[in-house]
């Protein structure tokens, strides 16, 4: 049974008629603000808890993909960067070597 606000305040009303305001305040302290309804249930707790079971094994699972991806990734990089500095290096020393060349044969040219 729901209990709408007109009957909460009605009852409210007869308990400080009939027991007092300390102990009718008492009384309805323990009664939650919005009505039972508004209440989790053991079951609602245990089903809740099953959820996030689930969703921390998805969430487990996507980060052991995200982790293999970001490895492989970073293998790829290195790779790249390996072969770059490699150019780069052959390409400097191509060009250190010309320019010795150049400066021998100016040397010689005097």
């Amino acid at each position: 049974m729901v209990v709408d606000e007109g009957q909460r305040l009605r009852m409210v009303g007869r308990l400080h008629e009939v027991l007092g305001d300390d102990v009718a305040d008492t009384l309805m302290g323990y009664l939650p603000p919005g009505g039972w309804a508004e209440v989790a249930t053991k079951g609602d707790l245990a089903e809740l808890r099953g959820e996030m079971v689930e969703l921390r094994a998805e969430l487990r699972g996507e980060m052991a993909g995200l982790r293999a991806d970001l490895h492989t990734a970073m293998a790829e990089l290195r790779a790249t960067v390996l072969r770059d500095n490699r150019s780069l290096f052959f390409g400097l020393v191509g060009v250190f070597a010309a320019y010795g060349a150049a400066l021998v044969t100016a040397v010689r040219l005097r």
